[in-house]
């Protein structure tokens, strides 16, 4: 009774790990996404959005910011997973002063808002329709360095004429070691 006790709060413990941020809880959301906005010809007009990507460019104005953003798929917890897929661009724009130092280009952000109209931009110099979204939310989504693993080497292992060989795997010449 107590193990299964013991297994239930580490199921529950670790699934409370892959939640959504409280800032991006939301109901009724709409599921349509950037490129079919940008191709629906008014499609998706007035719905209430979650959606993510990377920022590409940050425009700061005297009354508004508009973040030029890559979309992306996002996972669980809706943060923009980096994979090859995207569903195109999009303009996210809020009151106030948004930091182009801190969302500088290649960030990851995840924001509620309204679609409000489909704006003529570029993308590289070439001519792209980018659907807008008037922000509610938005979220910076913290840096994360991956590093190498780490390998623990127990003293035992290895050859024996590395040096003292201890643990259960070591008895003296014999079938671990090949003699």
């Amino acid at each position: 009774m107590r193990s299964l006790l013991l297994a239930l709060v580490l199921v529950f413990s670790l699934g409370a790990c892959s939640t959504i941020p409280q800032a991006l809880r939301a109901d009724n959301l709409s599921t349509i996404k950037p490129s079919m906005v940008r191709d629906g010809g008014g499609a998706g007009m007035g719905d209430r959005v979650r959606w993510g990507g990377s920022v590409l460019e940050v425009k700061p104005d005297a009354q508004e910011t508009c973040i030029t953003i890559l979309s992306r798929p996002l996972d669980s917890t809706t943060r923009p997973m980096f994979v090859d897929a995207t569903f195109g661009r999009f303009l996210a724009c809020g009151s106030g002063f948004y930091d182009p130092a801190v969302f500088s280009r290649d960030r990851s952000v995840t924001l509620l808002g309204k679609v409000d109209a489909v704006v003529d931009g570029t993308a590289d110099g070439a001519p792209y329709r980018l659907p807008r979204v008037h922000i509610e939310t938005l979220y910076l989504w913290p840096i994360v360095v991956y590093g190498p693993p780490y390998y623990y080497y127990a003293p035992y292992w290895g050859p024996p004429w590395y040096g003292p060989v201890w643990g259960p795997y070591w008895y003296g010449p014999g079938p671990y070691w090949g003699w």
